[in-house]
């Protein structure tokens, strides 16, 4: 789930009436993207604000039940501050550490009250391109040992997840290699959640099982779990090399049951992304469709095995 400005004026009802269609859809686990956002915090009370999006959802998780994975930090110029010089990106990473660590002291004593809290979500998204030098991947490395080790030190036996995605471009042993890297230098993260690229035009369905098998390869090696991300969109505008807004639609089932078919035969767990932008929309008729096929889909029984949390 991805926070939004929406969210800090969304009453008791709006969460309740969310969670409410959740539980119709047998989720079982919530990861929450992020609870800051560019400076906005969605855990600490804000003038002229509702409660906390975060204490809602905890609220919320905590009666069905469900799993929750807590996000820490988005910055909407990461994706730039990567590319730059490799000194300008381990100041810059240094500086998210220290902004993480503060987000993650002021959490803990919200988040250690709530049964649900299954453990942390590393916002960073690891791509298969900006980091395959070994300067960039030494600093990434060694970022990630650092922020990982100090969840784990603070929380000690819960969940630390990163997500990754592959762009296409490098071979599937290549990012085995890069994950493997990644894995073995911060073995405090536990669960890579890799992003099938399906809605994004990264992957296809033909190639996707190669970097699956890839993935799966490199966590298996370090005793990592994988979670395989299903993408509920299909992404029509900021194709490379168009450089627009990202604008996206909500999926056909039928292409989304083929990514449930093919990402349950390597993941032990399935995300969807994201329920509530492309299937609980209810002004997208769309949306209203794929909702509608998805509960057909489970009260059949099918995909017993593949139902996304």
């Amino acid at each position: 789930m991805q926070l939004s400005a929406e969210h800090l004026h969304w009453t008791h009802g709006d969460w309740t009436r969310l969670f409410d269609e959740l539980e119709r859809l047998r989720i079982s686990r919530i990861v929450i993207q992020w609870v800051v956002s560019d400076g906005t915090s969605f855990y600490a009370s804000m003038p002229d604000a509702t409660r906390p999006a975060l204490l809602e959802i905890l609220d919320a998780a905590e009666a069905i039940p469900l799993q929750v994975l807590v996000g820490l930090v988005f910055d909407s110029s990461y994706w730039d501050r990567i590319a730059a010089s490799p000194d300008s990106t381990a100041a810059y990473l240094a500086d998210r550490e220290a902004r993480s660590i503060r987000v993650v002291d002021e959490l803990l004593p919200i988040v250690e009250l709530y049964r649900c809290f299954k453990g942390w979500y590393l916002c960073e998204e690891i791509d298969d391109t900006n980091w395959r030098e070994p300067a960039a991947s030494a600093i990434l490395h060694s970022y990630l040992h650092r922020i990982s080790d100090y969840l784990k030190l603070v929380s000690p036996g819960v969940l630390i997840a990163i997500s990754g995605f592959a762009n296409g471009r490098t071979a599937p042993a290549e990012l085995q290699q890069l994950w493997d890297g990644v894995l073995r230098a911060a073995p405090g993260i536990n669960v890579l959640i890799f992003q099938d690229g399906i809605g994004a035009h990264k992957l296809t369905l033909a190639n996707l099982p190669l970097y699956l098998a890839a993935v799966l390869a490199a966590t298996k090696s370090t005793r990592c779990a994988l979670w395989s991300v299903i993408e509920l969109f299909e992404q029509t505008a900021a194709i490379p090399p168009d450089t627009g807004a990202f604008h996206a639609v909500p999926a056909p089932f039928s292409r989304v049951i083929d990514q449930l078919k093919i990402e349950s035969a390597f993941a032990s767990e399935l995300i969807a992304f994201t329920v509530p932008d492309y299937m609980l929309s209810q002004s997208n008729p769309a949306a209203e469709i794929l909702l509608d096929a998805y509960l057909q889909y489970i009260d059949t029984g099918g995909g017993s095995r593949s139902r996304p949390r």
